[in-house]
C-alpha cells in the first residue's frame, strides 16, 4: 500500500517553472480523529523546494500534544486552484512523531475525572498544499495515527464503568483522520 501511495506522489506531473522563494511557514490547524478533534500551531521551515521540516504543538481534550515530523513535496502541479483561482498547487507525504502529555479528563458533565499518563504516537499524512499570492497557504490531508506507547488512565472519582473507559480508550485509539490548516510564508 505504501510503495503505492509514493509511486502515485512522485508520478504526478511537476512544472518546474514555479519555485517556492519562501523558508519559513507559521501554521493554525485543526485535526478530526475519531472521537478526539484537536488545534494547534505549527513552525515549517524547508529545507527546499520539496522538503520540510515541522515542530507542532496543539491542544486535545486529553490535554496537551507536541510532534516533529517532515514532509515531501512534488513539484508545483500547476497554477490554478480550483480552476480558476492563481495559486502554486502541490500534493505532499509526511511524517510525524508525536507525543502527548499528561493530563486528566472530566467525563459525565465534570462527574467522573480520569488522570492520563503521557504517550507517543506515530502520523503518516498524505495531503495537498496550496500557496496563494505567494504567501497564504491552505493545505489539506488525510492521516493515520498509531500509538506505539499508548497513554494509561487512572480514575481519580466519579463513574467507573466500562463505558466511560471504553470512550477514553477511543481517544488513544488507531485510526484515520484528516486535518486542515492555514498558513502564512515569509
Amino acid at each position: 500500500m505504501i510503495k503505492i501511495v509514493l509511486l502515485i506522489v512522485f508520478s504526478l506531473p511537476s512544472y518546474a517553472a514555479l519555485e517556492l522563494d519562501k523558508k519559513w511557514q507559521i501554521d493554525l490547524l485543526s485535526t478530526l480523529k475519531s472521537q478526539q478533534e484537536s488545534y494547534g500551531i505549527s513552525a515549517r521551515y524547508f529545507l527546499t523546494d520539496r522538503f520540510d521540516i515541522n515542530i507542532t504543538r496543539s491542544v486535545e481534550v486529553t490535554g496537551f500534544a507536541s510532534t516533529l515530523g517532515a514532509r515531501y513535496y512534488t513539484g508545483p502541479a500547476g497554477d490554478k486552484c480550483y480552476f480558476v483561482i492563481d495559486c502554486q498547487a502541490r500534493y505532499y507525504l509526511g511524517l510525524q512523531v508525536g507525543i502527548t502529555e499528561s493530563g486528566s479528563i472530566s467525563q459525565n458533565s465534570g462527574d467522573s475525572k480520569y488522570s492520563v499518563r503521557s504517550g507517543q504516537y506515530y502520523q503518516m499524512v498524505l495531503g495537498y498544499f496550496n500557496i496563494y499570492a505567494d504567501q497564504y497557504v491552505f493545505s489539506a490531508d488525510i492521516n493515520y495515527n498509531t500509538f506505539v506507547a499508548e497513554p494509561v488512565s487512572k480514575i481519580k472519582r466519579g463513574d467507573r464503568s466500562e463505558a466511560v473507559r471504553d470512550t477514553i480508550s477511543q481517544y488513544f485509539s488507531s485510526g484515520l483522520g484528516v486535518g486542515l490548516s492555514f498558513g502564512y510564508l515569509f
